[in-house]
């Protein structure tokens, strides 16, 4: 198992408000993953992080619409306004 999240997660990443989509192109070991997108908030968990779970096999693209992250805090899934794009300032995938 590996993971990685970005650091410094201040500053917005620059993704536009118009974002509707994210592509990941992943090759793995057939095990479920997760791509999870943050706003600077949420790393303190005070704000929910936005997650999307990915199975990775053969090398492949995975298209994510922004619509379907879902939002969770500390694992459960919980109401929230919609993810603005650029308002992210980092990711994780795990």
């Amino acid at each position: 198992f590996a993971s990685f999240r970005t650091l410094g997660d201040e500053a917005p990443l620059g993704l536009p408000p118009e974002t509707s989509a994210l592509l990941v192109d992943v090759t793995g070991d057939g095990q479920n993953y997760k791509l999870s997108l943050h706003t600077a908030d949420s790393w303190a968990m005070a704000v929910p992080s936005w997650g999307h779970d990915i199975q990775a096999g053969p090398r492949t693209k995975h298209r994510l619409p922004i619509k379907s992250f879902r939002p969770s805090r500390q694992g459960r899934v919980v109401s929230a306004p919609a993810l603005n794009p650029a308002e992210v300032t980092g990711l994780g995938f795990g």
